[in-house]
């Protein structure tokens, strides 16, 4: 068996690719992005997904770059795949922004890997190997990281996925040579003026030379169990967060409790807190967390700044956390517009009537009783036939909702899980089907029609209520 073939098994068995309908291979032209090309052609071939190829041409290395795109278009249609060249002005953006050309690069290609995602379907290929992991790891250790940083790159992060992790890139430049396959050379990878070259052409040879031979193996192989013991941890830190967040004010409230955790653990659900807020963490390291530990030992009404728009008030429950367009005394009115009200029926509609603020769902499929609130930590909804998940804050992400205005959105809720979004979409769980029996029908108003609504006779209940028996 070759390389590719065992490739192509080790996806298999993982079942990394399983479930996607489409796979978009990042190909720059070069040898890792080559290789994984044809990794994902034989899986395409023998029926496992769509296959279709994203090359980015960042504006920069003039006549080189079009040589890059144009030997990825020529290989794409050489097997019948369908390419798509996309354009960004990376060294525009760059100076826009404010950062680095290669950071600029990294952030325009990542965005377009997410737009490509959107739909649940597709994943995007990424061609990082267990050399380029080696190089991470060594990289945010030098930088000052933690756990989760130390833990590498994922080899599936959200439908953006990484095949390769496991084969290093001498094993790849030697299989596409044994197979005569032909592959660009970027001239920007032999400098040594970004940190990560002089990682890759001075420190890991060094390991390799001097210390060990299997050092980039050794690297990634401890990045695997680092990663396995945060996921550990994310989830201890997701259930102990129960115990001390809650929404409150257009942010989070973290209880003074939270002090008594282990350090780690306690850093944790600071973390989960910022996640809630849907606050960017870029820039958050172990300054910020210290301040945030501080504040809680501090005067009520202090507040800290933090990054990316991130503000921290003491009050005299613990301390809130907020975005500053979301907090208190930031913005005007903060609470849900409108109410949501229900009625249980033995009608079920044929068809069931498309209303955007009127659904039909099963109530036979609810395992607890209807609540009516806006959203808590641990949200999520059921977003296809399979069964598979999408957390809120992902779904609200997804749809560009305003993280100000995401604590204002009535969610009708089945314990943790989402039957609908007032307004938006429903939990695929709920649809009403050819065995439902029972439906309960939800209706939102908006504020300004809720005097008409309580005046109105018959089935339709208060905000948070369900005639309805259970516990």
């Amino acid at each position: 068996m070759n390389l590719i073939e065992h490739i192509q098994c080790e996806i298999r068995e993982t079942g990394l690719l399983t479930g996607y309908g489409r796979v978009i291979a990042a190909v720059s032209g070069g040898a890792d992005s080559v290789f994984l090309f044809y990794v994902l052609l034989g899986l395409s071939e023998n029926g496992d997904f769509g296959l279709s190829v994203l090359h980015v041409h960042h504006g920069i290395r003039g006549a080189e770059a079009d040589r890059d795109a144009g030997f990825v278009r020529r290989l794409a249609r050489e097997h019948g795949v369908p390419c798509e060249i996309v354009y960004r002005d990376v060294p525009a953006l760059a100076a826009v922004s404010g950062r680095s050309v290669e950071e600029a690069g990294r952030d325009a290609r990542y965005a377009l890997f997410r737009a490509r995602i959107r739909d649940g379907r597709s994943a995007v290929a990424l061609a990082h190997h267990r050399d380029d992991q080696a190089e991470t790891v060594l990289f945010r250790l030098a930088r000052g990281t933690g756990l989760r940083g130390l833990a590498g790159m994922r080899a599936d992060e959200h439908g953006i996925v990484r095949p390769l992790l496991s084969v290093g890139c001498d094993e790849i430049e030697a299989c596409l040579r044994e197979h005569g396959i032909t592959w660009c050379e970027d001239s920007t990878n032999g400098e040594d003026d970004a940190a990560r070259n002089r990682i890759r052409h001075r420190i890991l040879p060094l390991l390799k030379e001097d210390v060990n031979s299997g050092a980039a193996r050794h690297i990634a192989e401890a990045a695997e169990r680092l990663r396995e013991a945060a996921d550990f941890l994310d989830e201890e830190c997701l259930r102990r967060s129960r115990l001390y967040l809650e929404r409150r004010d257009g942010g989070a409230l973290i209880g003074e409790g939270v002090l008594r955790e282990p350090a780690a653990v306690r850093k944790g659900i600071l973390r989960r807190a910022l996640l809630e807020l849907d606050a960017p963490l870029r820039d958050f390291g172990a300054v910020q967390y210290r301040d945030l530990e501080a504040l809680f030992e501090r005067e009520n009404g202090r507040r800290i700044d933090l990054p990316n728009g991130a503000r921290a008030l003491k009050t005299a429950g613990g301390v809130l956390l907020f975005l500053s367009d979301s907090g208190p005394g930031e913005s005007g009115e903060k609470g849900p517009r409108g109410r949501i009200f229900l009625e249980v029926t033995d009608e079920v509609p044929d068809p069931v009537p498309q209303k955007r603020y009127t659904k039909w769902l099963d109530y036979d499929k609810m395992n607890h009783k209807p609540q009516i609130r806006t959203r808590l930590p641990g949200d999520f909804m059921t977003v296809n036939a399979a069964g598979g998940r999408k957390s809120l804050s992902d779904y609200f992400t997804d749809e560009k909702v305003p993280p100000a205005e995401r604590d204002r959105i009535l969610l009708l809720a089945d314990g943790q899980e989402i039957v609908w979004a007032a307004g938006m979409r429903i939990g695929y769980r709920y649809r009403v089907s050819e065995s439902t029996r029972r439906v309960l029908v939800a209706e939102y108003r908006d504020a300004g029609d809720i005097e008409s609504v309580n005046s109105e006779s018959g089935s339709a209940y208060g905000q948070n209520q369900c005639d309805d028996t259970r516990g």
